[in-house]
């Protein structure tokens, strides 16, 4: 016992720091999985080393989350150490943490001294870690564009990391595609392609770490149709606020090119009011049109007449809270160019200042000095200095340059909580008073000991220091003992220490680049009171300069550079690293500027792992660490558990809704519905037809839109009506005699120029300044250059972006149209640009080229003109070009005098043949067993274009698939597939089918390896894109209608939710897309089991099925797609039984109906859907035996086939429902097994195959190629294939070998040859092939024959006799001018916004035509429907037009509806109808003249059933007769050198009439091949062509046409372009080459040309007078001579 006494009494004299230090263990309240976070262990009272183990434990499982981390604390390290723990992801998986809905780890702390049992505070575990920054090369992107984009991936410490990331892409409608996991790659360039049918809005790139989901971040880009802008419209205020008090809104409205120039010209502002439930109302009564001069244009709104013009009840302060909308339209005059702007961050505003308190401690400390720092700024956030700013009752302080000032105040004592009151502004107009309140409670303590931290309040630079005041306030005076303070950045303690406790003590804390950008300085201290032990702590938030650690700098571009030069960028950087580049042209950002990766986002997103709530301070010490973002473990205090991975904010009051008066010109508000408002306006919005509102309305299928529509539509007539004045033709009139000054040189020129470029990225360069040469596009703008460091060891920077000017102060641009036709007369534009302060003159001509006609070219016939300063000369070319193909134009300028310019621009101008392009394809089975030889002759058509190519193109392959299997690889072969449009829904779908069936065939066949390497590949991105393009038209309820805004289709829907499923195996398809899919299939299955289609897209494809008995193959086609979808249900078994129990319910009803089914494609398609089901039950065996009785078997050719309609008379080639149904009938056999059955069917359907492997139409070909590529699977042991071909032309006698093996069989190249002869065929070898062959030709007009049935008129009409039309009285609002200084009426407003982009002041506005498209059909006896499925109506415009889309998306857009779809691509625009109808149904659009083109040439339209391509009618239509148009635009020289190609009519009588001039033409130059005494009989005109039709009155020489004879009909052709031309029932003399063309009689037809010879023969009664005798015995010597004895003299 003695020495335990001994002890206890020891005990007794033991200070309380010897019995127990104090030890406070922090560390930060969220931890990151997988990444170093900080612990830091500090010991007060220590005087001997301990050892304390921390660590990471799961309580749940009880398992350790972390290694254990040994503290070894000790006198040298003054009791206090900071290390590193890591979280292992291995065990928070194990103890499948993140399932729980509560994520929390415990940190853990062991020392038996210290404390007996373990102690532990429970930390929120995050999957947050690292960095990911992503990078697009443009923020904005027009659809089918590529959107490039990096992703950087940095560790915690900002340095760069390669790891598993996974990417998730969104559209503009929210819809998700496949994650794709990939490694990340620094610098590395991913990709990917928006859909051409996008819809515009905002997509959504995702990025997160694999496994850390909290990791994820995301940029934006915004997709929509755009042309870049020609000049930024900017609206300025010296306040963009608008403060209630004064009497008027002053601002500025600016508008400049992007290279610098000033615009000219007006603009139309409209304003509104936008309420706090961001309601935009428009204020009738405001519009102004200014003049802009010099680029700018000031203006103001008058208070009195906003408050006036809303509603009555309005006053001032109601406008309080809401924003002021400013909407400009700019119109620059010299141009006609029109840009936009709309702002909206006016407020409306009591006061000029806002005052932000945060910074502001909510927490205060008596008897020391209280700092209130107040932030003031104006409305916008832009910093208000020099503002009076005062704490009530006390002294007034100005701001700062910053808004920033600090008021100072003590704090008040014997209270707990006060108000501050603070003021901004004096009260004077201008600076009407702002206040704000905020409640400062008091620092709780129970000893009533505080901590007064004073910190300078400014931004420090990272390589500075400063000193922070400390001071305690405990209620005795002690100074012993330390403060303790830590030192926390980005959610880690980067320092800690301690210093001895002063009365007044001073921390120097020197700062480094680790605590960019801000960090926390926490201290505390301990108090010993009345034998309690307490932590008193306060914390202060420290502002840290934005400095990358790796600085990289892009020096400043002084220079201004021209187009097309080289540049050298020069680029600094203090690490060795990669350089990322990107350079994005400025005017892009007029469009959008966000999502710019920027320093600051960099700097944001590195403050984001700070943790703590607050600017500083806290409730009370537990707080205080907590606010700072940590907790912590003490014998002293317990910590606060955190509840949430944010700050919680406080709740905002709800907006009140200022409601004003409706708008007079938008009486759609009246209507509470969107829908209903939505049927107001397109009442109120114009169409081109000249239909009146009742007519109008009719269309509209709802029936209360169609009474909302037609009261707005009349409603809008009146008011057009009313408010008609003489005044606007007195405008209209006096614009159009402006002379021209400026041609509309649009955007679209320059479009074609990147938007982006120089996306590259430089390894490994080292630390020093670099440059790096580039080449400038041809682009005149402003280019932001951008660049990313990733270094190594210092990390991550964005350096500062810098501008690269672009610009010529003297410059040519010329614009061509997409194409013209041989000899059409084309008036080019060059436009000289002068930017000089002087005016300049300068030398203009046209580069020589052979085969095009100008006055202008060569320097010989050089222009001279004169270019005022800072203006634009507009010069004209007449050109005609000879012959088709590519031909360049090079347009040289350069001045004269003192200052040397010089510039040239070239583009190519594209020549097209007159007449339509034509083509026929056929194949043929090839097997040597049967057959070893063939003959292929195509004859020369008739009415062929003469002067022009006609070739036979052979192809043989050695697969069943041929040509389609590498056509379907690609979008470019898919579009060889099947040449039609692809804007509806099923379009898009079948675009991916073909793909998918190759793919699944050459995956089975293992064929890859014949094929080029990369197919693979881009197939599968084919695939991903095409699955990308199906999302992009998905209901929201998984339907998908025809087109993105109908109805859900069953039978559409169902044909995608098998394409998806079969493309599953192939690429990552989302099977929750499947599954919506076919839940809304199940969701409209009737009780029987059937399905039916309420709104079918299939139309007469179904075997001429009428709509009412479609159930049964709509309920066949439904069961297939169901079956397909199963394999996505794997993991779903209670779904995948409710889909096999709608599938049961679907194979009872289709066995139900064998009995009743009578057609063959109804037939077909439910046996191959009772065979995929079950091939073996009863009912398949049915249908399988009255399918075989259907079939047509054709023993002589070995071919199997079943007829599904009655295919029209002379029609060689099978319909596309009889090849569809023919190739069920072959699925259907291949699931039943008889693969022998199917060898003559699918004989049958490779000869109908076509030259690039498709058939008619998109489903016909969608069945075959699935059916052909399932039969080639089920058949992979095939014979030994080893095929010799050998080819000879009868005319050249040259013979050409093919092999075809293995190897080969897929890609062999083709054959070509001239037609008209005879191509003999040898085949030896071993095993089976197609030959397939491709006839091609150009026509003079399309056949009459093809409009049996379909009925097309394109009728184009002039302006005048357009708008000469009855029954729409008013329609000029529609399409005239509004002259510059006119005054807009009321309705003008609403129809300048819904013209768009169209009709703007244009003194140059060019030939505008009107478009009336008709398209019906004849009544067929034997068919009871009278209308038909989907119909394209394919229009080729004449030269140099382009439609008005305006116009066509009204036709589309409107409640009343004319149109489902357009498009416009090379100089076609597409109709989409949705059916035709024995009824004539007319649509109307405007055309205008881009490009002035004489003697223009007939073009051509073509109607036919989508579905069904041969059932169509083609036209060729004309200009007006007495249009301008049609006239000729060439003069003097051009004219002579357009007519080279000429025949000129010979004159007997004439002194240049040699004798032997005749002789000579004949038989030395250009010797001719026939001569006949001819005599016109007719006069026809055959597309661009001159038909003579004459009889021939004597044979003189002939050389192919031997059966010609005395009296027979030939056809002579001739140019309409040139000027000679014979008479009717005149006779001549004609000589020249020999024709190469037939006429629809298959008879030679002869071309009048250079090489003939036309005379005259003179009458009998002129031959007798004696001046003129010789003349006509020596002609009839001549025609003798050269009968007789020909050449031969």
């Amino acid at each position: 016992m003695g020495p335990l006494f001994f002890l206890l009494c020891c005990a007794v004299f033991l200070t309380p720091a010897e019995q127990s230090p104090s030890y406070l263990i922090t560390a930060p309240n969220i931890i990151h999985a997988g990444m170093e976070e900080t612990v830091s262990i500090q010991l007060d009272g220590a005087e001997k080393p301990f050892t304390i183990e921390v660590y990471l434990f799961d309580q749940l499982t009880s398992q350790h989350c972390s290694d254990k981390v040994v503290f070894e604390l000790n006198a040298m390290n003054e009791y206090r150490q900071i290390k590193n723990i890591i979280t292992r992801p291995d065990r928070i998986e194990s103890a499948d943490i993140w399932s729980r809905k509560v994520k929390y780890l415990s940190l853990v702390a062991e020392n038996a001294e210290l404390f007996p049992e373990r102690r532990m505070v429970p930390i929120l575990l995050s999957s947050k870690r690292g960095y990911i920054f992503i990078q697009t090369d443009k923020p904005i992107y027009t659809p089918n564009e590529v959107v490039s984009y990096r992703i950087f991936t940095l560790d915690h410490y900002m340095r760069p990391v390669e790891e598993a990331i996974k990417i998730t892409i969104y559209n503009s409608r929210n819809m998700q595609f496949p994650s794709q996991l990939v490694q990340s790659k620094i610098g590395q360039t991913l990709r990917t392609k928006i859909p051409d049918i996008a819809k515009p809005g905002y997509w959504t790139i995702e990025v997160e770490f694999d496994g850390s989901p909290m990791s994820m971040v995301s940029t934006q880009f915004e997709v929509k149709e755009f042309v870049l802008p020609s000049f930024k419209v900017e609206v300025k205020a010296e306040v963009m606020f608008y403060l209630n008090t004064s009497d008027e809104f002053k601002f500025k409205i600016s508008a400049w090119h992007t290279y610098g120039k000033a615009v000219e010209g007006m603009a139309y502002v409209r304003f509104g009011i936008i309420d706090q439930m961001n309601n935009r109302t428009f204020i009738r009564g405001l519009e102004q049109q200014l003049n802009i001069k010099a680029g700018d244009v000031e203006s103001s709104l008058q208070t009195e007449m906003l408050l006036k013009k809303a509603q009555s009840s309005t006053n001032k302060t109601d406008l309080v809270g809401c924003h002021l909308y400013v909407a400009v339209t700019a119109f620059e005059t010299s141009s006609g160019q029109m840009e936009e702007v709309e702002i909206r961050n006016i407020k409306f505003v009591s006061s000029p200042y806002v005052i932000d308190l945060t910074k502001t401690s909510g927490y205060f400390i008596p008897k020391v000095p209280f700092p209130v720092p107040v932030q003031v700024t104006y409305p916008d956030g832009s910093p208000a200095s020099g503002v009076p700013v005062k704490l009530e009752g006390q002294q007034a302080y100005r701001t700062q340059g910053n808004g920033q000032v600090i008021l100072p105040m003590a704090s008040p004592a014997n209270t707990d909580a006060f108000d501050i009151k603070v003021i901004a502004g004096d009260g004077t107009p201008g600076r009407e008073i702002s206040k704000a309140t905020k409640t400062v409670r008091i620092y709780q303590s129970k000893s009533k000991s505080y901590l007064h931290i004073n910190v300078p309040h400014r931004i420090f630079d990272p390589d500075s220091s400063f000193s922070a005041d400390i001071t305690a306030v405990t209620p005795t005076e002690t100074n012993s003992g330390f403060f303790y303070y830590l030192i926390i950045s980005k959610g880690k303690i980067r320092e800690m220490g301690k210093v001895a406790k002063n009365k007044l003590t001073t921390l120097h804390i020197s700062l480094s680049i680790a605590m960019v950008p801000a960090f926390r300085l926490v201290i505390y201290y301990y108090t010993n009171v009345g034998g309690s032990t307490e932590i008193v702590a306060n914390s202060a938030w420290i502002d840290v300069k934005d400095v990358c650690e790796g600085k990289i700098e892009i020096s400043d571009m002084h220079k201004q550079f021209w187009p097309g030069a080289k540049a050298k960028l020069s680029i600094k950087i203090e690490d060795r690293g990669d350089v990322s580049l990107g350079i994005v042209d400025t005017a892009i950002y007029i469009l959008n500027n966000k999502n710019k990766l920027t320093a600051s986002k960099v700097f944001e997103e590195m403050n984001s792992y700070d943790l703590g709530c607050t600017y500083g301070g806290g409730a009370n010490s537990v707080r205080v660490f907590m606010d700072a973002g940590l907790t912590f473990i003490s014998n002293v205090d317990k910590a606060a558990i955190r509840n949430g991975y944010s700050c919680k904010t406080d709740d905002r009051r709800m907006k009140r809704s200022l409601q004003l008066q409706g708008l007079f010109m938008e009486k759609s508000s009246q209507y509470n519905s969107s829908r209903l408002r939505k049927c107001c306006t397109d009442g109120m919005i114009t169409i081109p037809m000249k239909h009146i509102c009742k007519d109008r309305a009719k269309r509209v299928k709802d029936e209360e839109c169609r009474k909302v529509f037609l009261n707005c539509c009349e409603l809008a007539v009146q008011l057009r009506n009313a408010q008609a004045a003489p005044s606007d033709d007195l405008a209209r009139a006096a614009d159009d005699d402006d002379t021209d000054f400026f041609d509309d040189t649009n955007v679209q020129i320059r479009s074609s120029f990147p938007k982006s470029w120089q996306w590259n990225t430089y390894r490994n360069l080292d630390a020093s300044e670099h440059a790096i040469e580039v080449h400038i596009p041809d682009s005149i703008t402003t280019w932001e250059v951008q660049a990313v460091g990733i270094f190594q060891s210092k990390g991550f920077c964005v350096a500062e972006p810098k501008k690269i000017k672009v610009f010529k102060e003297f410059f040519v641009d010329l614009r061509l149209p997409y194409s013209v036709k041989r000899n059409e007369q084309l008036e080019m534009r060059a436009i000289l640009y002068n930017y000089h302060s002087q005016n300049l003159t300068v030398k203009v001509y046209m580069k020589p080229m052979d085969n095009l006609c100008s006055a202008a070219t060569g320097q010989e016939h050089q222009r001279t003109v004169t270019v005022q300063e800072n203006s634009a000369y507009p010069i004209y070319f007449s050109v005609v070009p000879l012959s088709i193909g590519i031909i360049p134009i090079t347009v040289i300028v350069y001045s004269t005098g003192d200052v040397e310019l010089t510039d040239a621009i070239t583009r190519k101008l594209n020549v097209l043949g007159e007449g339509i392009l034509k083509t026929e394809d056929k194949s043929f089975s090839i097997d040597p067993r049967v057959k070893t030889s063939y003959q292929i002759y195509e004859e020369i058509p008739s009415n062929m274009v003469p002067d022009t190519k006609s070739y036979l193109y052979v192809r043989a392959r050695g697969d069943v698939l041929g040509e389609s299997v590498q056509n379907s690889l690609s979008p470019e072969g898919i579009d060889k597939i099947i040449q039609l449009p692809k804007g509806c829904t099923e379009q898009t779908t079948f675009r991916l089918a073909p793909t998918v069936f190759a793919l699944n065939y050459l995956d089975k066949s293992n064929q890859w390896l014949h094929l080029k390497a990369e197919r693979k590949d881009e197939a599968i991105e084919h695939v991903k894109a095409g699955y990308k393009r199906i999302m992009e038209l998905r209901g929201s309820d998984g339907s998908y209608g025809a087109f993105n805004d109908n109805p859900g289709s069953i039978w559409l829907t169902a044909f995608i939710v098998k394409i998806l499923s079969i493309a599953r195996s192939q690429v990552d398809v989302n099977k929750d897309h499947i599954h919506q899919s076919v839940s809304y299939l199940l969701n409209n299955q009737m009780a029987t089991g059937e399905f039916y289609d309420h709104h079918y897209v299939y139309g007469r494809l179904q075997g001429g099925i009428r709509e009412v008995a479609m159930k049964v193959p709509t309920t066949a086609f439904v069961t297939i797609a169901l079956h397909h979808s199963l394999p996505s249900y794997q993991l779903d078994p209670e779904k995948e039984k409710e889909v096999k129990m709608s599938i049961q319910k679907t194979v009872t009803y289709l066995s139900e109906e064998l009995a009743n089914i009578k057609q063959s494609y109804e037939l077909a398609i439910t046996a191959y859907a009772l065979a995929l089901v079950n091939h073996d039950s009863s009912s398949a065996h049915e249908a399988d035996s009255k399918l075989k009785h259907m079939a047509t078997y054709d023993q002589e050719n070995n071919t199997r086939y079943w007829k599904a309609d009655e295919t029209p008379h002379g029609t060689q080639q099978a319909s596309a429902i009889t090849i569809e149904t023919t190739s069920y009938a072959l699925l259907q056999a291949i699931a039943m097994k008889e693969l022998n059955y199917c060898k003559p069917i699918v004989k049958w359907l490779t000869e109908q195959q076509g030259y690039e492997g498709g058939f008619r139409s998109t489903q016909d070909t969608a069945v075959a190629l699935q059916a052909l590529s399932e039969y080639s699977i089920a058949t992979l042991q095939r014979d030994e294939l080893d095929l010799h071909f050998t080819f000879t032309h009868a005319a050249r006698m040259k013979k050409r070998t093919l092999r075809i093996d293995r190897e080969n069989a897929l890609v062999e190249d083709d054959l070509k040859f001239p037609l008209g002869d005879n191509i003999y065929i040898e085949v030896a070898g071993i095993g089976t092939g197609t030959l397939t062959v491709l006839k091609s030709y150009q026509l003079m007009v399309e056949p009459t024959q093809t409009c049996d049935h379909f009925k097309l008129e394109v009728q184009v009409k002039g302006k005048v006799e357009y708008e000469n039309l009855q029954d729409y009285s008013n329609y000029e609002d529609y399409d005239g001018n509004l002259q510059g200084d006119q005054a807009l009426k009321k309705i003008d407003w609403f129809d300048l916004r819904t013209r768009r982009r169209r009709d703007v002041p244009d003194a140059n506005k060019g030939e505008m035509i009107y478009y009336e498209v008709c398209a019906w059909h004849e009544p067929e006896p034997h068919q009871k429907q009278t209308h038909y499925g989907m119909a394209i109506v394919d229009i080729s415009l004449l030269s140099g037009f382009q439609p008005e889309r305006p116009d066509l998306e009204k036709l589309k857009n409107l409640a009343d509806r004319y149109i489902d779809e357009f498009e416009f691509k090379d100089g076609r625009v597409l109709l989409y109808l949705e059916t035709v109808t024995e009824q004539k149904q007319c649509v109307v659009f405007g055309a205008k003249q881009i490009f002035p083109i004489g003697l223009i040439q007939p073009a051509s339209a073509i109607l036919y059933d989508y579905y069904n391509p041969s059932l169509k009618c083609s036209i060729f239509y004309n200009a007006p007769d007495q249009s301008t148009i049609i006239s000729k635009l060439c003069q003097h020289d051009v004219c002579e050198c357009a007519e080279g190609p000429c025949t000129r009519k010979k004159q007997t009588f004439s002194p240049n009439m040699t004798g032997d001039a005749r002789m000579k033409f004949a038989c030395y130059l250009p010797i001719v091949d026939y001569a006949f005494l001819v005599n016109v009989s007719r006069i026809s005109t055959t597309g661009n062509f001159d038909n003579y039709e004459a009889f021939i009155t004597k044979r003189i020489k002939f050389a192919s046409d031997e059966s010609v004879q005395v009296n027979d009909v030939r056809h002579f052709l001739k140019q309409t372009s040139c000027p000679m031309k014979l008479q009717l029932h005149k006779s001549y003399l004609l000589m020249g080459k020999d024709g190469q063309t037939k006429d629809k009689n298959r008879k030679t037809q002869y071309v009048l040309d250079l090489d003939s010879w036309v005379e005259e023969m003179p009458v009998e009664e002129k031959c007798q007078a004696t001046k003129t005798r010789k003349a006509c015995d020596k002609l009839t010597q001549f025609i003798n001579n050269l009968q007789t004895i020909g050449c031969q003299l």
